[in-house]
């Protein structure tokens, strides 16, 4: 159980650590294009201490938003939803390399801090957008299958009685499905299979709103190559404000803003409904606690 505990955590920091190694071994300067007026991306030991920062930042507001839940979730389903955000952390991370790879072999000027912050804040903004767009357009249809389903056992059973949920069999026969209809509920006890579909799901949602703002990005070249520069010029003579600002200063807040929302998101919430008018079928009003067995 410590270890089931431990695995969100693990996670989590492996995310981190793999950007911050990325940006560690993130290509040498040549020295002939050495500018000290010009903002570069960190490179070295500051770049992993900024990480590391930035992810006992990102650990505490999740924390915080945990204590002022209520009802407050248990740690093991606490640290399971965090997790879920460390695979997509992980998998957007090589998404965000590649895009960033093709884009600077490409972009007309600006320099790398400020084609950085351009593609992050895309990321944080557009990227985020889309990714809840996705998911929820996966949770549509998960229930119109679902709904499915449970018209083919009630046409199977003569359609007697109120929702229960689909026999217990259902579950195995259609685990995407089960899974897939509550995000952040992984049944009592938690079940591995469950959380491993919806973190498989969640991934997908991340890699396909960052492929989306590459393909913004790639389409849009001249439009954010100028909006680089201008913020070149706005921080003109500081390369180390830039420096700061664009990776630690924005991220702090940015990052700490996009954990809450995609926490938001993928947490399970009693005021989730398969069907709006399941309540009324359901006599004290709470959404089931569907059953696992190991």
């Amino acid at each position: 159980m410590k270890c089931r505990k431990c695995c969100g955590l693990v996670l989590l920091v492996a995310s981190y650590i793999n950007g911050a190694l990325a940006t560690f071994s993130g290509g040498p300067v040549s020295p002939a294009n050495t500018d000290s007026s010009q903002c570069r991306i960190i490179q070295g030991p500051t770049a992993i201490l900024a990480q590391f920062c930035l992810l006992c930042i990102v650990i505490t507001a999740l924390l915080i938003k945990r204590h002022q839940e209520r009802p407050r979730r248990p740690w093991n389903v606490w640290l399971l939803d965090i997790s879920k955000q460390a695979c997509s952390a992980g998998a957007g991370h090589l998404c965000g390399m590649a895009i960033a790879v093709i884009a600077h072999r490409t972009a007309p000027g600006g320099s790398e801090c400020g084609w950085y912050l351009v593609v992050y804040l895309l990321d944080c903004t557009l990227g985020i957008t889309l990714a809840i767009a996705f998911h929820r357009l996966m949770h549509r249809g998960a229930r119109w299958q679902h709904s499915r389903l449970v018209a083919a056992r009630d046409h199977h059973h003569g359609g007697g009685g109120g929702y229960r949920g689909l026999p217990s069999s259902s579950d195995h026969d259609h685990p995407w499905t089960e899974a897939l209809l509550e995000s952040g509920n992984y049944g009592d006890p938690p079940n591995a299979r469950r959380w491993a579909i919806q973190a498989a799901g969640w991934v997908v949602c991340v890699v396909s709103a960052r492929l989306s703002v590459g393909a913004t990005v790639l389409a849009s070249m001249r439009l954010v190559a100028a909006v680089a520069r201008g913020l070149d010029r706005a921080f003109a003579g500081r390369p180390h404000a830039e420096l700061f600002t664009v990776m630690v200063g924005i991220p702090m807040l940015l990052n700490v803003g996009q954990a809450w929302i995609q926490d938001q998101v993928l947490k399970w919430s009693a005021r989730r409904r398969i069907k709006r008018g399941m309540s009324d079928s359901l006599g004290n009003g709470d959404v089931p606690v569907l059953q696992h067995s190991s």
